[in-house]
């Protein structure tokens, strides 16, 4: 899987984890939605986003 992140597939991170602080692809944030008790995941264009969400990654 790291291989496949590091290939240039998160070129478009158009998908972010509020709980993490990191941003990511979609076939990444297919990932990160099995693991939803250490990563939340939101996309950056469709989902709206709260304050507090958006402080984590600041």
């Amino acid at each position: 899987m790291l291989k496949e992140m590091a290939s240039g597939n998160a070129n478009c991170p158009e998908w972010a984890s509020f709980t993490l602080g990191v941003f990511m692809c979609q076939s990444c944030s297919g990932f990160h939605r099995n693991i939803p008790h250490i990563s939340r995941v939101k996309s950056v264009l469709l989902d709206p986003w709260e304050a507090s969400e958006v402080e984590v990654g600041s």
